[in-house]
């Protein structure tokens, strides 16, 4: 699925301690599949993944997820809808936006160690 999600990055733009990157999901993204049928909505382990990968591609090595200090969705994600995601990194700590135009969709806070 990392992958996936990967090709669904669009252009990555990265600072000092921070990247965004605009995410969009086709219909055809295997994280639909059962997810709701007749009703697609991306899953909130998907927006963590998002997080993960533009956190990875800011510190220049693959990490995965120790711990979730706090994930809350506030909107849905559909298909084909652009997800600006917005990732700073500080240590194992990764703080990550998510917006759908003006609408804040997700927020999260984790930590990380490397992959």
């Amino acid at each position: 699925m990392k992958n996936e999600i990967k090709e669904c990055m669009g252009k990555v733009a990265l600072g000092t301690g921070a990247a965004t990157a605009e995410f969009v999901f086709p219909e055809t993204f295997k994280g639909f599949q059962g997810h709701f049928p007749g009703n697609p909505v991306v899953p909130g382990v998907c927006l963590v993944q998002c997080a993960l990968v533009l956190a990875g591609e800011l510190c220049r090595r693959p990490l995965q997820v120790k711990s979730i200090m706090s994930a809350k969705f506030l909107a849905p994600v559909l298909p084909d809808q652009a997800v600006q995601v917005e990732c700073s990194v500080d240590g194992d700590r990764v703080v990550a936006a998510f917006l759908s135009g003006e609408t804040r969709v997700a927020a999260l806070r984790m930590r990380v160690v490397d992959a």
